[in-house]
């Protein structure tokens, strides 16, 4: 039986091979085509900025979402629920406050008894994505070593990747970090001077004794200034901060930094004793 397009067919090759421009028009009609439709879609108005999924996302109306979604949570276990769902999916801000509910020492939830371990898989997880408070929380829950060991490793690897919006005990740690070598930190006196500043901009009194005794020795790119050193060493004594304390007793009993030496007792050594505070 002949196929129904057998004579289209022979027409059609013979054609190909006999004409020319049949055989050229075949080559180029297909590519002019695609030339017009994309030219077409190119001229249309486009929809796509009316798309809900197209719309960028405010970051500071979700974070506050996410933060009301954490205060329900806090005594609604669907709530923490719909928050560990955002938190899983990889949302940043929601994986620090899920953690959140389960700091010990913020002791937030109801619904889930603290436990540190779980606070801090989900902080590293948001600080990874640099979630600057979960750094925070990370460096000051090793550098305490209340609810976990002692870590200066830990600590001092989250506390150098913070900004100056951390807290004012976070940034001590920094300090102590680069002016200690603590966590296998490389010495830095520039930077702890630096992180010290910060952290006694925010009032923490440890930072300002040793913010003290940079300027009283011109350590950090600070010049030597006596009066700069008086002014933080007193400025962390009148907080009962133990360096502070120990810093200005010593320039009173030697008579140095221009204070008048008193009748009390030299103490037995006036070494710099540093001490790592998370006020």
């Amino acid at each position: 039986m002949t196929p129904v397009y057998s004579t289209w067919l022979a027409a059609h090759g013979k054609l190909w091979y006999d004409d020319r421009w049949y055989r050229l028009a075949w080559l180029i009609w297909p590519q002019a085509i695609g030339v017009v439709v994309i030219m077409l879609l190119w001229a249309m108005p486009s929809s796509v900025a009316n798309a809900p999924w197209a719309k960028p996302i405010d970051g500071a109306a979700r974070a506050q979402q996410l933060q009301a979604l954490r205060d329900t949570a806090k005594s609604n276990q669907s709530a923490m629920d719909r928050l560990e769902r955002d938190a899983r999916a990889g949302e940043m801000e929601a994986q620090f406050y899920y953690a959140t509910l389960f700091d010990p020492d913020l002791k937030l939830s109801t619904v889930v008894k603290p436990d540190v371990g779980k606070a801090v898989d989900w902080y590293s997880l948001a600080a990874r994505q640099g979630e600057q408070i979960a750094l925070n929380n990370l460096v000051l829950i090793f550098s305490q070593g209340i609810f976990t060991r002692l870590d200066y490793t830990r600590a001092c690897f989250y506390a150098r990747k913070l900004n100056p919006v951390a807290s004012g005990g976070s940034l001590s740690v920094k300090g102590d970090c680069y002016a200690r070598g603590l966590g296998s930190t490389p010495v830095d006196m520039e930077q702890a001077a630096n992180a010290y500043e910060a952290a006694t901009d925010k009032g923490n009194p440890h930072a300002a004794a040793a913010l003290g005794y940079f300027y009283e020795n011109g350590l950090g790119g600070k010049p030597r200034n006596a009066e700069m050193a008086l002014k933080y060493y007193r400025t962390a004594a009148d907080k009962g901060e133990s360096l502070g304390l120990h810093n200005l007793g010593a320039a009173y009993n030697l008579g140095s930094l221009g204070c008048s030496a008193t009748a009390a007792k030299r103490p037995d050594s006036f070494s710099v004793r540093w001490r790592t505070s998370t006020t």
